[in-house]
């Protein structure tokens, strides 16, 4: 009896070390991926699409679904990126063909949507209000407006006092403590700004 129980805990020990080992070998296996599979470009504007988990041996090719759209200005010298340029407003993708010497083994693809170049921007109000300790993101405490409205660039905001408040990429204002501090969007595609002020009051219940 002893040598049967013996025997399943044996079988049951080697069964867990192979699925273990085919996990761990599984994970180990990394396909060839996109930087980005979705993109939102502005018009004039370049970005660089790069292919990761490429063996020594593989190469990548890349091919604009309507170059009148999205144009690809240049290949790097390894075959793993390429430089495209937003020619006109409308929508492309991106065609990766990888191939090892003349055997194709896999393809991918970037979808990217390419908008007008925004004319103006700026925010409905000159200033808002917030208590210390609390969070707001723009477009709910205040509205950011740029035209035209179908352009699809994002600003950069900061701020001119971090001590009284911060504000992160998605445009998530936090108040940290009573002062004022001036937030700016710029659009980095034309340098145009807006700003507004946030004035953060004492927390009542502090006292």
């Amino acid at each position: 009896m002893k040598r049967t129980i013996r025997s399943v805990i044996m079988c049951a020990l080697l069964v867990c070390m192979f699925f273990a080992t085919a996990g761990v070998s599984k994970a180990a296996v990394r396909n060839p991926r996109l930087n980005l599979k979705k993109l939102n470009l502005t018009k004039s504007t370049t970005f660089t699409l790069r292919v990761y988990n490429l063996d020594e041996d593989v190469t990548a090719s890349f091919k604009s679904s309507d170059s009148d759209v999205v144009r690809i200005a240049s290949t790097s010298d390894d075959k793993r990126s390429c430089v495209i340029v937003g020619k006109a407003v409308g929508k492309a993708f991106i065609k990766v063909t990888i191939k090892n010497k003349d055997k194709v083994i896999d393809t991918l693809k970037c979808r990217i949507t390419v908008s007008p170049v925004p004319v103006s921007i700026k925010f409905s109000d000159n200033s808002v209000t917030m208590t210390e300790g609390n969070q707001g993101y723009i477009g709910s405490i205040i509205e950011l407006i740029i035209k035209p409205y179908s352009a699809t660039e994002q600003p950069v905001f900061e701020s001119s006092n971090e001590d009284v408040a911060v504000i992160n990429t998605r445009g998530l204002i936090t108040a940290l403590e009573p002062g004022t501090a001036t937030i700016t969007a710029t659009l980095v595609s034309t340098g145009k700004k807006a700003s507004f002020k946030v004035i953060v009051k004492k927390d009542p219940n502090d006292d």
